[in-house]
């Protein structure tokens, strides 16, 4: 395993990796995978990391699985072993949607299949023009399993999704737009740029606050209305008393910018 398979690099408390195998398109295989979720266990626990950003080198986001040692394993006769696959790219969506901070896609080429799943994954998503998207597992006799059945159809309604899915169509990112899955598309060259803005705009904030406020949103969006309300009163209850609050209150009565703990 090589740790120069995903790069991490830390600016202004934003995180970005970036996966690193170019010749491959940036298809994941097991280990790295693993590796995957290790950096952002890391990434969790570092103070100084106040949102992530995930992108890939070269000309692709993710091309998906490293569909050669899916095949070298099928040729086995070893499917467990592609069970572990799915079970470590289902731990990297979990990782990405429970981690306290944000974590933004930085889309700049193809993501397809789990490279599409990874992207959902996160808290939304930049594009770049050339980028595009799609969910080939049909067309290989294979399934989704990174949790996108969940999250599509959150983004673009469950018609649309399982149209993607069924036909395994490529998908440009204007259309990713359209269909509401993609937040913004920007010029190839000024990706990264427009990301690193959006998420120094959230550095800016309370760190105890943006946390809660996933929280809030993930729960409330598989919550009823009562239910939604019930856990955002708890919240404000924690943000108020929490050093983060305390902090806001006195700036903002003072006139001067928050300095967050």
């Amino acid at each position: 395993m090589s740790a120069e398979e995903i790069l991490v690099e830390v600016d202004d408390a934003v995180a970005t990796v970036t996966l690193n195998r170019p010749g491959q398109r940036n298809a994941m295989p097991l280990r790295c995978w693993h590796l995957l979720h290790d950096h952002l266990e890391r990434l969790v626990d570092d103070p100084v990391v106040r949102v992530v950003v995930l992108t890939g080198m070269g000309t692709a986001f993710c091309s998906g699985d490293d569909i050669k040692e899916v095949a070298e394993l099928l040729e086995r006769d070893a499917p467990w072993e592609v069970r572990d696959i799915t079970l470590a790219i289902q731990r990297v969506t979990r990782d990405l949607v429970a981690m306290p901070k944000p974590a933004i896609a930085a889309v700049n080429g193809w993501a397809l299949g789990a490279g599409f799943e990874l992207a959902l994954a996160c808290d939304f998503i930049y594009a770049a023009e050339s980028a595009g998207f799609g969910f080939p597992e049909t067309s290989i006799g294979m399934t989704i399993t990174g949790g996108a059945t969940h999250l599509l159809p959150r983004l673009c309604g469950l018609g649309i999704a399982k149209e993607l899915a069924f036909t395994s169509r490529k998908f440009s990112a204007q259309q990713a737009l359209d269909y509401g899955i993609v937040n913004r598309v920007v010029p190839d060259t000024g990706l990264l740029a427009a990301v690193r803005e959006v998420a120094g705009e959230i550095v800016r904030n309370s760190p105890v606050a943006v946390g809660l406020q996933k929280e809030l949103f993930n729960l409330g969006a598989e919550s009823t209305l009562e239910h939604a309300l019930e856990h955002e009163t708890a919240t404000v209850y924690s943000a108020f008393t929490s050093a983060d609050g305390r902090e806001g209150a006195r700036s903002f009565a003072e006139k001067r910018p928050a300095v967050w703990p």
